[in-house]
């Protein structure tokens, strides 16, 4: 029988001056490629739960507020493609998918894929579960 891993991840486990960056690579680790807004705070607070089974994952994610873009130049290039179910659970997410903007909030759903330009601006502390195939 083929089990599920999981993985933990926090930003409470890096130095305050480290924990932006880390996320940033939290983000891209998880959720494809995303460039990062620039104004980098000197302490970030984020928690991912990964669990991963074959070729799907389940990703619970709770974040403080911040932005990022996956230009069409980011989308075209991405290897691995997925699609992705969105479920916040908390806070809100203004997300930007090939120019359309959709403001979400707790109980909102979204279905989007790795292969569209896109931003996401998260406005407030954000708790989401997505599932990645």
């Amino acid at each position: 029988m083929n089990t599920a891993s999981v993985t933990h991840w926090s930003t409470l486990d890096y130095e305050p001056g480290e924990q932006f960056v880390a996320w940033d690579s939290a983000l891209n680790d998880n959720y494809g490629s995303w460039i990062s807004d620039h104004s980098r705070p000197k302490t970030f607070n984020a928690q991912v739960e990964r669990i991963e089974k074959g070729s799907m994952r389940v990703i619970k994610c709770r974040c403080e507020p911040c932005k990022g873009t996956r230009p069409a130049r980011l989308a075209k290039a991405e290897r691995d493609h997925f699609a992705v179910v969105q479920l916040v659970k908390s806070g809100k997410e203004v997300m930007v998918i090939d120019e359309a903007e959709h403001l979400l909030e707790a109980g909102d759903l979204i279905v989007w894929d790795s292969t569209r330009p896109m931003m996401f601006d998260v406005r407030s502390e954000l708790d989401k579960v997505s599932l990645v195939m």
